[in-house]
């Protein structure tokens, strides 16, 4: 029965929002996610950081270090270190820099984020672009810092 009990604990997960979701960490108790938080975090390929460490590609153990290092913003840092940053930088090239097709390059999106001495996340990714024609015509480097103390995010675009 104990088993039984500990299984139940390890996958529950109370569902509040669309956006949000609860996850059981022993130890902590009932922890508030991002729920694309935790459907990105195992499926990435490359590390993401925080503090210059990489973060577990498990949800869990990944929620419990930003819960731990991260203190009260840690749900701030859920909803950013996922695919939000990529799709923030994605829809600025598309409505600034270039109307036509754009790929991400595989493998190069990072996001590096710091804690400590200040909360802010890094990220950057590569787009390859391509004409009318779908004729690849450049690539371009997209960074982007999201300094969360001031609540401000600045998008700078590279051409490559």
């Amino acid at each position: 029965m104990l088993k039984l009990l500990n299984t139940f604990i390890l996958v529950l997960y109370d569902i509040y929002t669309m956006e949000e979701l609860t996850v059981w960490i022993m130890g902590i108790g009932p922890v508030l996610s991002n729920q694309q938080f935790i459907k990105d975090i195992g499926r990435r390929s490359v590390n993401w950081y925080l503090n210059n460490r990489p973060l577990p590609w498990n949800d869990r153990d990944a929620l419990q270090r930003l819960y731990e290092e991260c203190g009260n913003k840690y749900y701030i840092f859920s909803k950013y270190i996922n695919q939000t940053m990529g799709n923030m930088m994605y829809e600025h090239v598309k409505r600034m820099h270039w109307k036509d097709a754009i790929v991400q390059v595989p493998n190069t999106y990072v996001i590096n984020a710091t804690s400590k001495p200040c909360n802010k996340i890094f990220a950057e990714i590569y787009f390859n672009l391509f004409d009318e024609n779908l004729k690849l015509c450049g690539k371009i480097h997209v960074i982007s810092l999201f300094d969360i103390d001031v609540n401000q995010t600045t998008i700078k675009v590279r051409k490559n």
